[in-house]
């Protein structure tokens, strides 16, 4: 489900960058990120996404890496922190 949103919103280039980046920074471990980039060449010929990921896009995956991780409390917390404080899809873009 999270591939899928992250291809349909990028497309499959950016979000391979992706998982490269959220491995760097510790979100998903090589092994995980090793069987994402698998799971990613399934969507071969997909790219129907354009642009580059924003802050939300980064939000919502923490958001479901957080639940894949078993740390249901975590993705809440944050996703009630996220709504709370602003930014939206017209906030700040990285």
């Amino acid at each position: 489900e999270w591939l899928e949103f992250l291809v349909g919103e990028v497309g499959v280039r950016e979000t391979a960058r992706a998982i490269d980046y959220y491995e760097t920074i510790d979100w998903v471990a090589e092994p995980v990120a090793e069987d994402l980039q698998s799971y990613l060449r399934g969507f071969d010929g997909a790219d129907s996404g354009e642009g580059s990921l924003t802050i939300d896009h980064h939000t919502q995956s923490l958001q479901y890496i957080s639940q894949l991780d078993g740390d249901a409390a975590d993705a809440f917390a944050l996703s009630q922190l996220v709504g709370h404080r602003g930014g939206g899809s017209d906030g700040i873009q990285r």
